[in-house]
């Protein structure tokens, strides 16, 4: 009897384990759902790579790109070229700040040479903004909006600038001409 018990209830754990394996394959870790869509901002004060103090109350009114990179992401190597592309051509238009995540300061600089940036790097040793902005892992874009809410987050590498066109278009739509209602 005691035997048996022991044997429905192993079959009972293997079951259980299967179940588990089962309902987990083909599911996407990076589809996690993002609590702060839609919310503003995390507020942030930082210092760029150069030493300049920049927060996000320097960018309201104006949608902002931010960027979390790392020189040991190659992914991050491949869409920086990418996005100061995308910056040179849309830096009228959106704002765009890169981060530094777990990474030294002297890594950072070294990967900055290597994939010169025109817009601001800010610096954290402790990675605070990026816990206050959720970040799973880098390359990580958050788009906000004007209004300084978070439009959208793209956990992955942007692979080209229509690819950043598109998420742009996606997240942080055009305003409707003057006299046509918002949807």
């Amino acid at each position: 009897m005691k035997r048996a018990l022991l044997s429905l209830l192993a079959l009972a754990a293997l079951g259980l384990l299967f179940f588990a394996l089962f309902k987990g394959f083909g599911k996407n870790p990076r589809e996690v759902p993002f609590q702060l869509l839609g919310q503003p901002a995390p507020a942030f004060s930082m210092h760029t790579l150069e030493g300049e103090e920049v927060s996000l109350q320097n960018f309201r009114g104006r949608p902002l790109i931010i960027n979390f990179w790392s020189s040991w992401c190659g992914p991050c190597a491949e869409e920086a070229e990418v996005l100061e592309a995308a910056f040179r051509q849309r830096k009228h238009e959106v704002a765009f700040l890169g981060v530094v995540f777990e990474d030294s300061e002297a890594k950072a600089k070294n990967f900055l040479k290597k994939y010169p940036s025109s817009y601001a790097q800010l610096f954290s040793p402790v990675s605070t903004m990026a816990i206050d902005y959720a970040v799973t892992g880098v390359p990580e874009t958050y788009f906000i909006d004007a209004q300084g809410n978070i439009a959208g987050k793209y956990a992955a590498p942007i692979l080209n600038t229509r690819h950043f066109d598109a998420l742009l278009r996606q997240f942080l739509p055009p305003p409707p001409p003057l006299g046509v209602p918002h949807p």
